[in-house]
């Protein structure tokens, strides 16, 4: 840990154990116990993110079930070795995996047929949290990002919306995750605007947003819903990437979560194609809905208020909900 604290790393930094860790133990004449395998996992963990780097732990599937449980790869990126070929949908990082059903030892003959690795999740979080301002941790997990993460922003004129991060996409993810992957992308058909973050980096970033589109055709709603297109990692491309980007996108962004070129401009856009409030209102309020004209404030557009002694007379431009709100509310 200390020889990796002078260094930018943008990949996950794993620590290894398994039953050899078990076995290095025993010859030193140390128990090795359930609860000591999890304390050393939360313990390297633990200071791989104080450091600011991305923590991962690599392990299979036998060692998880008699040693580590189901608890850490829901915490912490898990690199998943499964000695079969087909997935049994552990949280994992990376899933590693092998057609020849077992492996007879490190200097043997391995097979390894592929491995998934969701390291976008980590550019995409990492963008999400500069438009927003969070401090979210950003994890690197191929299933932890299966759970939408809702983070509130405000516009310049002071209306607040919320920016929805749905999921990472794998390209030739296995066929029984697919389903799982459109379920969660069912809310992305209720949205006023798409924002598709995009690995720039990637030495072929336009098979990507193909891949996304794909999957994203077959949600009802979304062929509608505007797109904002952002490249991330913008300080990782070379000249002739944004060259290339600029080219065949001129209407992207190009940006860099790590550095916040272009963000600024980024959210100048999304702001300026937000749905605005289309409801005209008048209606005098009673002193007691103070929390109704709070988000009056925070979700529409105010034209005037006046506090008289009968009320607060309130002019303003809401939706559809805020204004049934403010009819029901409203005195007289």
């Amino acid at each position: 840990i200390s020889t990796i604290s002078g260094y930018k790393l943008d990949y996950p930094v794993c620590y290894d154990i398994e039953q050899a860790s078990a076995d290095y133990a025993a010859g030193q004449g140390v128990t090795f116990t359930p609860d000591l395998a999890k304390q050393l996992v939360q313990s390297f963990c633990s200071r791989i993110e104080e450091k600011g780097y991305f923590a991962m732990f690599y392990s299979n599937r036998n060692f998880l079930d008699n040693y580590l449980g189901t608890e850490l790869p829901r915490r912490y990126a898990l690199w998943y070795a499964r000695y079969t070929d087909t997935f049994d949908g552990t949280d994992c990082g990376i899933w590693q995996y092998t057609s020849q059903g077992s492996v007879p030892g490190i200097s043997g003959s391995v097979d390894l047929d592929i491995s998934y690795v969701d390291y976008p999740s980590v550019i995409r979080k990492a963008g999400l949290n500069r438009l927003t301002g969070s401090a979210e941790l950003v994890e690197n997990a191929l299933f932890a990002t299966l759970d939408t993460a809702v983070r509130r922003a405000r516009a310049k004129d002071g209306r607040l919306y919320a920016y929805v991060d749905t999921v990472g996409f794998v390209r030739r993810l296995p066929t029984q995750l697919i389903e799982a992957f459109k379920s969660t992308l069912e809310e992305v058909g209720e949205a006023d605007l798409i924002l598709h973050v995009v690995d720039g980096s990637h030495p072929d970033p336009f098979s990507q947003i193909d891949a996304v589109n794909e999957v994203l055709s077959d949600i009802e709603g979304v062929g509608n819903i505007p797109v904002v297109i952002a490249f991330n990692k913008a300080d990782m491309m070379d000249e002739a990437a944004r060259e290339r980007i600029a080219a065949l996108a001129p209407e992207a962004h190009i940006v860099s979560a790590a550095t916040g070129e272009g963000i600024e401009a980024l959210r100048t856009q999304v702001e300026s194609m937000l749905p605005t409030p289309n409801v005209h209102v008048s209606a005098l309020l009673p002193y007691t809905a103070g929390s109704l004209l709070s988000r009056v404030r925070e979700y529409g557009k105010v034209e005037s208020v006046e506090y008289r002694g009968d009320g607060v007379m309130l002019e303003a431009e809401v939706d559809g909900v805020l204004a049934a709100q403010i009819v029901e509310q409203s005195i007289g």
